[in-house]
C-alpha cells in the first residue's frame, strides 16, 4: 500500500478545521486506502479533539438520492452539535451539505488531489521498475495520465510485462482498451441517457461553460445538463472557483472523443465544427485550430496557425501547445509546407534549433519565395538560428545591421534579434554590445505588448545585472516582472540563483522545486544552467555532495539531449567546481587530466570567450588546492583584469578569491589576504553573499587572519560581518560575535505568523488570489480573509502588497 503522507495530512489538516471533509474522486482512486490510514492511526493528539467525535462513511453514494439527502441533513444536525465527518464518494456531492456549506464548515478533496505526484512514482511503481525509466519519460507520463491512480495501476502492468515506457509516454490515452473497459464498466453504465449523450457531443471541448456547450451541441439547457453531468461523473474539474467553467480529466476526455467517434463520426464533426467558430470569433486560435481539424477542416486550421502564429507564440507564449498542435495535424504535403516557418519558429523558442535549422532550409527550398516582411521575418529566424548553434561572431556582426534596416519589423521579431545579439554578447564577454541590445530589447518589447516577451526581457536584464554586480537590483527586477506561460518557470530558475546568493534558501529551495525541470525546457542554455547549479549548491547543503553529484548527472543527459556540446562541457565544469569546493579532496578523482583537456579543447577550437574563462577558472581553482598555485596565478590574472574592466564583479569576485588562495598556498600571506579582503569587501557591497562562504575551502589559509581583522575594526559593515562569520563557520572556527552596530539592550520582539499564516501569505506573494490560495491551502475562501486580516494586524499594514514587502523586511520567510 503506498502511504501516502502529505494527503493524509492534508486531509487531517481539514479534519480539524472544517465539519465535514469530503473525498469526492472515482472509483479506484485511493480513497478507501487513505482513509484506512487515517482511521488506523488515529490519536487524540494528532487530529487535536477526541476521535469518537469523528464519523468516517466511504461510498457515501451507494444509496438512492433520497437516502442520501436524509443522510444529509441528519450530518449537519450533527456538526451543529460537534461532531465531523470525513466523507468518501465516487460522486460530486455539490447539491448536499447547504446548511454547513453556508457556514463554511465544508471542505473537498476531488480527483485532482489523489493524484499521484512526481515524488510518489518510485514508491508506487518500485524501485526496480522505476530506475528502468528516465526521469523524463516518467514527468511525460505523468502529464499524459495527470497522475490518475487507476491509469498507473495499468501502466505498471504493461512495464512489468516488458512495454517500453517511451512508447507509452507517446501513445498512451484513454482509448487504452483496459481503460475504456473501466470507463465503460464504471462510468457511462451509471450515467442517464441524456448525460452520456451530452458527454459524447461536448467531448472535442477543452474548456466546458454553459455557452461553449450550447455553441457545439445547439441545446439550450446546457447549464443544467453540465451540473448533472458534473454530479454523476466525478471526471469533471472545475476551472474556477463555483464550476462556471470546467474541463475533463484528459483521459476521460480521450475515451470520449474516440467514443463519439466510432457512435456517430457526422455527429461528433458537426459538435467541432459549431465549437470551432465559436472559437475563432473569440480568438482562441488554438482551440479553432484543433477543433477544425477535428471537424476534417485541416485547410482551415492551417490557414488560422499561419495568421496567428506569431500571436500565440511571442505574444501569448503557447508555444508547447502550438508544437503538439501542428504535430497532430494530418501530415499532407502542402499542408505542412504551409507551416514550416511557423515551426521553425516554434522550434526555436523551445530551443531545438537542429530542427528550426531544417525546416528554414526546407521552407527557402520549397515554397514560393515569401514578400519582404516574410524574408525579414526567415531572416530573424536565421538570426537566432546562428545563436542556438553558437555561431556568436555571426550573430554579433548581422543582428546589429538586421537591426538597424528592418525597423518597420514587427517588434516581436525585432526583440528575438535583440535576445539574440544580447546572449551572443554575453558569451564572448562584450558587456558594451550586451547593453546596447538589451536597450533595443526593450524598446521593441514596449511596443510588442507581449508578456510573455516581457518576462524573457526581464529575465535578460537580471542577469546582466547579476553578472554586473547589482543582485539586489536583478531581484526586484523579477519580483516585478509580467511574466506569463511556461516562462514563468524560467524566471524562476534565475530568482533561485538570486535568492541563493542572497542567503534566502528557503526561497531558493522552493522556486527549485517548483520550477527546475519545466524551466530548463527553455531555449538559452545559461537560464538552464542556472537552474542546475542552483539545485545542485542547495544539494549540496541539504545532502551532501554525492546527492548534488547525482543531480548535476541529470543535469547533463538533459542538456546533451537539448543543446551544444558546450552546455554538456559546463555542467562537467560545474561539477569539478563542487567537488573542488568541498572540504576533501577524496572526490578529486581524475579532475586534473578532464579540466586540462576542457581547457585546452576550448581554446584550440575557438570556443566562446565565456567558456574558456570558465574553464581556466576551473582550472586555476584545482592547480591552487592541488599544489601548483603559480599555474593557476598565471591563468586566473589575465581574467581578474578583464574582468575588472568590463565591471564583471562575479566574475572578478571568483578570479580575485582564487588569486588570494593561489598566493596563501605559496606563503605570501600578506598579498593573500589583501587580495581576500578586497574581493569579498566588494563582492559583498555588491549582493553576493553564499558565493563567498562556498570558499571556504579556497580561503582556509587566510580565514583566521580575516576574522581577526573583522574583530580589530568596530567599523566593519554588518554584511561583511556576516559573510566572514559564514566562513569561520563553514571553516570550522570558533564563530564571531555579532557587530556591535546590530545589538540593542532592547530587541524589538519579530511579529511571529502561525504557519498556515505564512502559507497564506505566501500565496498571496506570489500572486495567487485568494480563491486560488483556499483551492492550494485546502481552506475555505473566509478562512483566507480572516488568515490575511490576522496577518495583516501583526504586521501592522493594509494591504497584501504592504505584507510581503514588511514580513520579508523582517526576514519572515514567505
Amino acid at each position: 500500500m503506498l502511504l501516502r503522507a502529505p494527503l493524509r495530512e492534508a486531509i487531517l489538516s481539514s479534519v480539524r478545521q472544517y465539519g465535514i471533509t469530503l473525498l469526492t474522486a472515482p472509483l479506484g482512486c485511493g480513497k478507501s486506502s487513505t482513509l484506512r490510514q487515517i482511521s488506523d492511526s488515529l490519536q487524540p493528539r494528532e487530529i487535536g479533539f477526541d476521535p469518537a467525535l469523528l464519523t468516517i462513511i466511504d461510498e457515501f453514494d451507494s444509496g438512492d438520492g433520497t437516502e442520501q439527502a436524509e443522510l444529509a441533513l441528519q450530518i449537519e444536525r450533527r456538526v451543529a452539535t460537534g461532531h465531523r465527518f470525513l466523507i468518501a464518494s465516487e460522486r460530486r456531492l455539490d447539491h448536499l451539505f447547504p446548511a454547513s456549506r453556508v457556514r463554511g464548515l465544508v471542505a473537498e478533496f476531488s480527483l485532482e488531489h489523489f493524484a499521484l505526484t512526481e515524488a510518489e512514482i518510485g514508491p508506487f511503481l518500485g524501485s526496480d521498475l522505476c530506475q528502468s525509466i528516465a526521469p523524463r519519460t516518467r514527468r511525460a507520463l505523468l502529464v499524459r495520465t495527470e497522475g490518475w491512480i487507476p491509469a498507473w495501476n495499468i501502466l505498471r502492468g504493461l512495464l512489468s510485462r516488458g512495454a517500453s515506457a517511451e512508447d507509452l509516454a507517446h501513445s498512451f490515452s484513454g482509448c487504452d482498451r483496459d481503460l475504456a473497459a473501466y470507463f465503460d464498466q464504471f462510468v457511462m453504465r451509471k450515467l442517464s441517457p441524456e448525460v452520456a449523450e451530452f458527454l459524447r457531443d461536448i467531448a472535442p471541448l477543452e474548456h466546458i461553460s454553459a455557452s461553449a456547450a450550447r455553441a457545439a451541441t445547439g441545446n439550450s439547457d446546457c447549464a443544467t445538463l453540465i451540473k448533472a453531468a458534473a454530479r454523476e461523473c466525478a471526471f469533471f474539474i472545475n476551472l474556477d472557483r463555483n464550476g462556471k467553467v470546467q474541463r475533463l480529466h484528459k483521459l476521460f476526455k480521450d475515451y470520449l472523443v474516440g467514443l463519439a467517434k466510432t457512435v456517430d463520426p457526422g455527429r461528433y464533426a458537426t459538435s467541432a465544427l459549431k465549437a470551432a467558430d465559436r472559437a475563432c470569433a473569440e480568438e482562441d486560435w488554438l482551440a479553432a485550430a484543433r477543433l477544425y481539424s477535428e471537424a476534417g477542416a485541416s485547410g482551415r486550421s492551417v490557414e488560422i496557425l499561419h495568421l496567428y502564429t506569431d500571436d500565440l507564440i511571442m505574444s501569448r507564449g503557447e508555444v508547447q501547445n502550438f508544437r503538439r498542435l501542428v504535430g497532430s495535424l494530418p501530415q499532407i504535403r502542402g499542408e505542412k509546407s504551409a507551416l514550416l516557418a511557423e515551426q521553425a519558429l516554434g522550434s526555436i523558442i523551445a530551443g531545438d534549433f537542429a530542427d528550426a535549422a531544417t525546416l528554414v532550409a526546407e521552407a527557402n527550398a520549397g515554397t514560393p519565395r515569401p514578400d519582404e516582411d516574410g524574408a525579414a521575418k526567415l531572416q530573424a529566424i536565421g538570426l537566432c538560428i546562428a545563436f542556438g548553434l553558437e555561431r556568436f561572431q555571426n550573430v554579433r556582426t548581422a543582428a546589429p545591421r538586421w537591426l538597424k534596416e528592418r525597423a518597420y519589423i514587427d517588434p516581436r521579431y525585432r526583440t528575438m534579434v535583440a535576445a539574440a545579439q544580447f546572449w551572443s554578447s554575453l558569451a564572448e564577454r562584450d558587456s558594451t554590445s550586451a547593453t546596447t541590445a538589451l536597450a533595443l530589447a526593450r524598446d521593441a518589447v514596449s511596443q510588442s505588448r507581449s508578456p510573455f516577451l516581457d518576462g524573457w526581457l526581464a529575465i535578460m536584464d537580471a542577469v546582466y545585472r547579476f553578472e554586473h554586480g547589482q543582485v539586489g537590483n536583478a531581484a526586484r527586477l523579477l519580483e516585478e516582472s509580467t511574466e506569463t506561460g511556461m516562462i514563468r518557470d524560467t524566471v524562476n530558475l534565475i530568482r533561485a540563483s538570486i535568492a541563493l546568493e542572497q542567503g534566502r534558501l528557503a526561497h531558493a529551495r522552493r522556486f527549485i522545486h517548483s520550477s527546475l525541470r519545466l524551466g530548463s525546457r527553455h531555449s538559452v542554455i545559461d537560464t538552464s544552467l542556472y537552474g542546475w547549479e542552483t539545485a545542485a549548491r542547495l544539494a549540496v547543503k541539504d545532502e551532501g555532495l554525492a546527492s548534488a553529484l547525482s543531480l548535476l548527472e541529470e543535469a547533463e543527459a538533459i542538456v546533451t539531449s537539448r543543446h551544444s556540446p558546450r552546455a554538456t562541457r559546463l555542467v562537467r565544469l560545474r561539477r569539478a567546481k563542487l567537488i573542488l569546493q568541498g572540504s576533501g579532496d577524496a572526490w578529486h578523482g581524475d579532475l586534473r587530466t578532464e579540466l586540462e583537456s576542457l581547457s585546452n579543447d576550448a581554446v584550440a577550437n575557438g570556443s566562446c570567450a565565456s567558456f574558456i574563462e570558465e574553464a581556466h577558472l576551473t582550472l586555476a581553482r584545482y592547480y591552487a588546492l592541488s599544489g601548483d598555485p603559480r599555474r593557476a596565478i598565471s591563468l586566473v590574472r589575465p581574467i581578474q583584469s578583464a574582468a575588472q574592466r568590463t565591471h564583471r564583479i562575479a566574475r572578478w569576485g571568483a578570479s580575485t578569491l582564487i588569486y588570494a588562495g593561489a598566493l596563501a598556498r605559496l606563503d605570501e600571506l600578506n598579498r593573500a589576504i589583501r587580495q581576500a579582503w578586497t574581493g569579498i569587501a566588494q563582492l559583498v557591497e555588491a549582493g553576493y553573499s553564499t558565493s563567498i562562504a562556498d570558499e571556504h575551502v579556497l580561503l582556509m589559509p587566510v580565514i583566521d587572519n580575516l576574522i581577526r581583522r573583522v574583530a580589530d575594526d568596530p567599523k566593519v559593515d554588518g554584511a561583511l560581518h556576516m559573510v566572514i562569520d559564514q566562513l569561520a563557520e563553514h571553516s570550522g572556527r570558533t564563530r564571531l560575535s555579532k557587530p556591535a552596530s546590530d545589538a540593542s539592550d532592547n530587541p524589538v520582539e519579530l511579529p511571529s505568523l502561525t504557519e498556515t499564516e505564512r502559507r497564506v501569505l505566501a500565496l498571496a506573494a506570489r500572486g495567487h488570489s485568494n480563491a486560488d490560495i483556499a483551492e492550494q491551502a485546502y481552506i475555505e475562501l473566509t478562512t483566507v480573509k480572516w488568515h490575511l486580516k490576522n496577518v495583516f494586524a501583526k504586521l501592522s499594514v493594509s494591504s497584501r502588497t504592504a505584507a510581503v514587502v514588511e514580513a520579508r523586511r523582517l526576514g519572515i520567510d514567505v
